[in-house]
């Protein structure tokens, strides 16, 4: 009997009534939510009984009276869902709400405000070239031509960003992929600082930078997408 009772218990904790109607279902908590640049995946709490037919979820554009960005309709089974092309960087609201089943004429929706991730564009704003001198194998001078490189970046508030990624590779943008070993980085703790150089790169010789935000603990995304862009270093200076 006990058994029973807890099983019971457990089944209807989430079909709350309304303290003004009760005819009307409670909200549907939002557990979470995954957030890229242009997407969120929303997961809700289930209501595992016939008392409700469904859920339909909502993307509202920057608050609970914004404009419907995306609707779609579940089963009662379901407790998650995906909507793609959003805005990087932009504020949202995810609204769930229970579709009534048996004993039930309406249902009150829920909120759950997040801000998808920013992208990050870096560019190039100075070269500047440099030699190191050093020896051979064999023991004999060398001189070697680098190119230290400057970078810059938009600042991201600390309301959705708590730092940057940078890191460059030997390759064109095309040709770039994961599992290619960076050349020089530049790993920024603070969103206020949108500048960094990297050094020892070589002439004549094109780069590809990837870039991505680091979340703060305000931000509802765990880290930011990656942007490529691609540069090339100018040739060694002429030799005196």
């Amino acid at each position: 009997m006990a058994i029973a009772t807890l099983l019971f218990a457990s089944s209807s904790v989430f079909v709350a009534c309304s303290d003004d109607d009760p005819s009307t279902m409670g909200p549907v908590p939002v557990n979470s939510v995954r957030v890229t640049s242009t997407s969120v995946t929303v997961i809700w709490s289930i209501v595992p009984n016939e008392k409700c037919d469904g859920y339909e979820v909502s993307i509202l554009q920057g608050s609970r009276d914004g404009a419907v960005v995306g609707t779609q309709t579940f089963d009662n089974r379901t407790a998650e869902a995906t909507f793609t092309g959003l805005t990087p960087n932009t504020r949202y609201v995810a609204k769930t709400q229970a579709k009534p089943g048996k004993g039930f004429s309406g249902s009150e929706p829920y909120y759950r405000e997040f801000t998808t991730s920013p992208n990050i564009d870096v560019v190039v704003t100075g070269f500047e070239p440099y030699q190191v001198d050093g020896f051979d194998k064999d023991g004999n001078p060398t001189v070697t031509d680098y190119v230290k490189v400057s970078l810059s970046w938009t600042e991201i508030p600390n309301t959705n960003c708590g730092g940057y990624g940078i890191y460059l590779y030997e390759c064109a943008q095309a040709d770039w992929k994961s599992s290619l070993s960076a050349v020089g980085s530049a790993l920024v703790s603070k969103s206020n600082v949108t500048s960094a150089s990297i050094e020892k790169l070589k002439p004549s010789t094109t780069y590809t930078i990837r870039a991505y935000a680091t979340p703060s603990t305000m931000c509802d995304y765990a880290v930011g997408d990656n942007c490529l862009s691609e540069f090339t270093t100018p040739a060694a200076p002429a030799a005196q």
